[in-house]
């Protein structure tokens, strides 16, 4: 999406990693550290258990992704995690209760769904829930599920996007939605 796959962090100093920068935003994804064209792949030898491989190795590049990278002053840091009730919770006890958290769903009920048992597991917890964004409006028909969480947003599906368009719709609608996340956050 920030057209950096296949490019690999820079050199920072003590053996910290430099991100690169897309349209002024300082980016590190797992993509970013694989060939162009690879796929992620979690290998386990305990087939039966490969949902706790996936799952310890997931907190475990997290963390790597943290520590291991020269972020210098961030204004926010933007995780983009998979979705489930379960990965939510991790990340708030990894991450700690200062952070706020912004949901995304699509426009339907399986996925909107999801988004409300995230935000019911984190209603137990000290992290403030922003609100959600509803991601690739248009493409599916709009579910009937209602979460009760602020929309903060609806980011249209365009394919423009993902040729890095900064004039598609979707990033102008992304860019407002930052400029919502920025005024909550103060």
């Amino acid at each position: 999406l920030a057209g950096l796959d296949g490019r690999p962090p820079l050199p920072g100093d003590e053996g910290l990693a430099l991100p690169r920068s897309a349209e002024g935003i300082a980016v590190l994804s797992l993509g970013s550290l694989l060939p162009a064209g690879a796929a992620l792949a979690f290998d386990s030898v305990a087939h039966d258990e490969s949902h706790t491989w996936r799952a310890t190795r997931e907190r475990t590049l997290l963390l790597e992704l943290l520590a291991g990278v020269e972020w210098g002053a961030l204004d926010v840091l933007l995780l983009d995690l998979p979705p489930g009730a379960e990965r939510t919770l991790q990340a708030a006890e990894m991450l700690g209760p200062e952070t706020a958290f912004l949901l995304v769903s699509l426009p339907s009920d399986l996925a909107r769904t999801v988004v409300a048992r995230s935000a019911a597991a984190l209603r137990g917890r000290p992290n403030p829930v922003l609100g959600y964004v509803e991601n690739m409006t248009g493409l599916f028909p709009p579910g009937t599920t209602a979460l009760d969480l602020p929309c903060l947003g609806h980011i249209p599906f365009d394919p423009a996007l993902a040729g890095g368009g900064p004039a598609s719709c979707a990033a102008a609608a992304m860019g407002e939605l930052a400029q919502q996340v920025e005024l909550l956050l103060e």
